[in-house]
């Protein structure tokens, strides 16, 4: 299996084992299949509740966004565990899991109004805090409390989902992959030319321009 496969399967298991963690824990009772305005749903013929996407993104690429390798999170992706995406908000109450997009492409308009105290609420960004900071949501609302788990680049997240890692060389590692330091070196003391660098954001919030210009120099 490659590193993309991998990094793909195992987010998506983190996410399953949350879900399956809150169902087996909270909810062994009839309730948890009824709907705010549906009839009663059969265990039998759902046997994992709904995984539920709150939000959706301005952009169609805005959708996947980090990491290429990272699971595009919509309705339409089928999930290989036993779990179902949907971006149906009817589900509000039955869902297992839902997930909010934190991203400034990815508005939320409304907040969910029948929240159970099992259920669980998944921040998924890849993003720093400038692009996800709260002045964008209800602060009111969305309080330190409000998430149950993350999908981030930090560690300390639930999913943690890095924009690149360090792993160790083994048998399978492609040769390409494998970088001796002196052959680094040596690329590097033979480079003449000017480095380019091309930014789609100026005047970022977060001051990487000051260290472009100190690379200037």
């Amino acid at each position: 299996m490659d590193l993309s496969k991998f990094i793909f399967c195992l987010i998506l298991s983190i996410i399953l084992i949350l879900t399956s963690l809150y169902y087996l824990i909270y909810n062994q009772h009839d309730q948890f299949y009824i709907l705010k305005s549906s009839k009663s749903i059969s265990s039998k013929k759902q046997k994992m509740p709904p995984i539920l996407i709150w939000n959706k993104c301005i952009r169609v690429t805005s959708q996947g966004i980090g990491y290429p390798d990272y699971p595009v999170i919509n309705s339409t992706i089928k999930c290989p565990f036993n779990c179902t995406f949907t971006t149906d908000r009817k589900f509000e109450t039955n869902a297992s899991t839902t997930i909010f997009l934190l991203h400034t492409f990815c508005a939320i308009n409304s907040w969910p109004q029948n929240r159970r105290e099992d259920q669980n609420y998944m921040m998924f960004t890849v993003e720093s805090p400038i692009q996800t900071t709260l002045k964008y949501y209800d602060r009111k609302f969305l309080t330190n409390e409000f998430f149950n788990s993350t999908a981030t680049y930090r560690l300390d997240s639930s999913a943690f989902m890095p924009y690149d890692a360090l792993t160790r060389i083994t048998p399978t590692t492609p040769k390409e992959y494998i970088w001796d330091q002196k052959e680094v070196l040596a690329i590097v003391k033979n480079k003449t030319k000017l480095a380019f660098q091309a930014l789609s954001h100026c005047n970022s919030e977060s001051g990487r321009d000051l260290i472009s210009k100190n690379y200037k120099n």
